[in-house]
């Protein structure tokens, strides 16, 4: 009866998911790589955490928040180390350095594209998909009969579950049906996650996680209890399909748990909510570890996360207005028109506590003395805002990064004045380079303000955790990897993506040779 009951629990999840929020379920393509279960007796498994600093990661150990995960670092089993970002601190930039190895050239979550003239969403489900086509390579990680479980691409992989990318129109709610119904009769994968899902789904309606709903900022969801509640049971889903391609004998996966970064955005990231959320994503990697005991099925088992979440506020609470009606506020009338009427005078194209902002004149990007003079004392004022840290654009000299009182060069690393970078950490000159740099940028890139003493920032979005640029928690990340494929008395501490690549294929390496 319980199989039954959570089985249809997950059928209407699933189809509700689809009818609400098609942007944060995608669908199985329903087609395997033809080979069989394999002879290799160990799956390699990386699982995301979605937005997980290293800080808050380690405070919930402490507070023994997430029991599974202590455990396998006090057992010796997992060294828990670091590694920082250098690029925009956001899933798209993660997910292609990691699954496609090919992230270069992505600016934010969102930006506008001057050749299409569309700005490109990754919430957006068919553009997410055709710019995925672009980073599919010799690269890949999963393309060697790997499998993606709720990732934002697919790495290569012959075989997907609810990867956003491979979602293909009016046949998705066909496939994620079909999926869901088919789990029963892997009775090792659905033991153990039954109990889980309905003690969540309990909670949700219960109203325990009430910030799940509407937050502290007032989230709007589709319905009271179905938003929480479907990304509440997302992990379980996730926990499912893992423990699902574990039987199968899938030799590579990577899984990405979304909810805690979901429930951060909009509570906080260390609020109850969150650390609650933390605590069900442990709850499923328990599960997980138990279904590949019983499907005889070891793992090498990789938890990372891709970016973290710098707390704050919403730059519209504490400033009075928004990021765009500061922009238009300081424009000067006194300037060019766009070339072609029809074309928006201006594009803001907020993530997090960064934005791109566009003024699309004939298709091509505007330099400093350009903007100048289409808008006089743009430029100045809004370096001079209190909720704007850093303006990043096109100078004669190559890429500038400006404060209210100094700038810095991003090439040769000169600095006029007072360093605008120097409160967001010593990463940040080449984190802010790769952002101003792809052809995608902004005109105009803006940074919100950070404070190092309070660790805060400002978000452009409506959201009190948040991230997109440079500055605190957000470009602190973790990587737990198992002690014996990184011999070493000294826990790993990485910088960039490729860094961290690197460490996977080498682990990828090691594991096979000594299974």
């Amino acid at each position: 009866m319980t199989r039954l009951v959570t089985t249809a629990l997950l059928a209407l999840i699933l189809l509700l998911s689809w009818a609400t929020a098609p942007t944060t379920v995608a669908a199985r393509d329903g087609k395997a790589d033809g080979r069989d279960a394999g002879d290799d007796p160990t799956s390699f498994l990386i699982v995301q955490i979605d937005g997980l600093s290293e800080p808050v990661l380690r405070l919930a150990l402490e507070s023994r928040a997430m029991p599974f995960v202590r455990g396998l670092v006090d057992g010796g089993s997992h060294t828990l180390g670091s590694w920082r970002t250098t690029a925009a601190t956001a899933t798209p930039v993660t997910q292609a350095g990691l699954l496609h190895g090919n992230w270069r050239g992505i600016p934010a979550f969102r930006w506008w594209d001057r050749q299409t003239g569309q700005l490109l969403d990754f919430l957006d489900r068919e553009q997410a998909r055709v710019f995925a086509q672009s980073l599919e390579g010799p690269h890949d990680l999963l393309a060697d009969g790997g499998a993606s479980v709720t990732n934002l691409f697919s790495g290569g992989a012959p075989r997907v579950v609810l990867t956003a990318t491979r979602l293909d129109g009016a046949a998705v709610a066909w496939e994620l049906l079909r999926y869901v119904v088919d789990l029963p009769k892997d009775l090792v994968v659905v033991a153990g996650l039954a109990d889980g899902m309905v003690a969540g789904l309990t909670r949700v309606i219960g109203g325990e996680s009430a910030p799940l709903a509407l937050g502290e900022i007032g989230r709007k969801a589709p319905l009271p209890v179905v938003g929480p509640a479907l990304e509440w049971a997302l992990v379980d889903v996730t926990a499912a399909a893992v423990a699902r391609e574990l039987q199968r004998r899938t030799p590579l996966i990577y899984a990405t748990f979304t909810t805690y970064d979901e429930v951060g955005h909009y509570a906080g990231s260390a609020h109850p909510a969150a650390v609650d959320a933390l605590g069900h994503i442990d709850d499923s990697l328990r599960s997980i570890h138990a279904a590949a005991e019983r499907a005889g099925r070891p793992i090498q088992l990789v938890i990372l996360s891709d970016h973290g979440q710098t707390p704050g506020q919403p730059f519209t609470r504490r400033y009075g207005e928004t990021l765009e009606q500061v922009v238009r506020g300081l424009m000067s009338d006194r300037g060019a028109e766009p070339a072609e009427a029809d074309l928006p005078e201006l594009i803001v194209a907020a993530s997090g506590n960064l934005a791109h902002v566009y003024f699309p004149v004939d298709g091509r990007r505007l330099d400093a003395a350009q903007l100048e003079a289409l808008h006089p004392g743009l430029i100045d004022g809004l370096a001079a805002h209190p909720g704007i840290g850093v303006v990043g654009l096109q100078a004669a000299d190559g890429y500038q990064a400006m404060g209210a009182e100094g700038s810095r060069e991003l090439e040769t690393g000169a600095v006029r004045g007072t360093d605008p970078l120097e409160p967001y950490g010593p990463l940040a000159a080449i984190s802010m380079a790769n952002i101003v740099a792809p052809a995608s940028a902004g005109d105009l890139v803006l940074v919100a303000t950070y404070e190092p003493v309070t660790e805060e920032t400002s978000s452009f979005e409506p959201q009190l955790g948040s991230h997109g640029g440079i500055g605190g928690a957000q470009m602190e990340p973790f990587v737990l990897y198992p002690s014996a494929l990184e011999p070493s008395d000294q826990p790993l501490h990485l910088t960039g993506l490729d860094a961290l690549r690197s460490a996977i294929d080498r682990w990828l390496v090691s594991a096979q040779a000594d299974p």
